[in-house]
Parts: structure tokens; C-alpha cells; sequence
């Protein structure tokens, strides 16, 4: 994806969504958004794993700023913004002059996270 924005700075591409079943996560490169938007939405069902362990829960947790290189495989390390493992959905808002995305909380409705860009 980070080729085709730099290949393509006509589209003016703002923001990258992404899913996954049990995570948010934030990064910013130049000026673009990349957002994994993990349990958006719907029912909240146990954080469970069936298959890896039964009635495993998984842990709520939280990682912020730049993260460690751990192996050739964490790629995009040295943007990354927040990570939240929790049910969260993540909502746009649109205004005159900015964009805002804010993460909330699905347990308890509060919003724990907010990322504004200009337009």
C-alpha cells in the first residue's frame, strides 16, 4: 500500500483501514493514517480461542509510541502510533477543515484515542 501512495500523490489518500478480530492499532507515515480496525462493531462476544486454548481470554493491553524491532517480519515498526487489545470500533468524522477518528471503547462507550488531520 505504501508504494501505491507514493506512486499516486495525485489521490491524496488520507487513510488506510485494515481489520483484524482483536485489535486496534494506529501508525502514521508522512501524512497518511493507517488504522487496523479490529471488533467494529456487532455483538461483544468472549475474547476466546477455541482452538489455542480453551476458554482462554485474551488480555486487554495497550502499546504506545515506536516499537521495537523484534524480527524482519514486524514490518512497519518505527511508525506505529497506539494498540489497544479490546473491543473497540473506530468512528470518522468529517468537518470544514479536519478529519478526526476516534477510537471507543465497545465495554463502556468512552472514547481512548483521537487523530485529527487537516484538509
Amino acid at each position: 500500500m505504501e508504494q501505491f501512495i507514493d506512486v499516486h500523490p495525485e489521490l491524496k489518500i488520507r487513510a488506510i483501514f485494515s481489520g483484524h478480530d482483536h485489535l486496534f492499532s494506529a501508525f502514521k507515515r508522512n501524512q497518511q493514517l493507517f488504522f487496523v480496525a479490529g471488533a467494529g462493531g456487532g455483538k461483544i462476544d468472549p475474547m476466546t480461542n477455541k482452538n489455542f486454548a480453551k476458554n482462554r481470554q485474551w488480555p486487554k493491553k495497550e502499546l504506545h509510541g515506536p516499537l521495537p524491532v523484534l524480527n524482519d517480519a514486524c514490518y512497519g515498526y518505527e511508525h506505529h502510533l497506539d494498540s489497544w487489545m479490546q473491543f473497540t470500533r473506530t468512528e470518522v468524522n468529517f468537518y470544514a477543515e479536519k478529519i478526526v477518528y476516534q477510537v471507543r471503547d465497545l465495554t463502556n462507550d468512552n472514547i481512548i484515542a483521537s487523530y485529527e488531520q487537516q484538509v
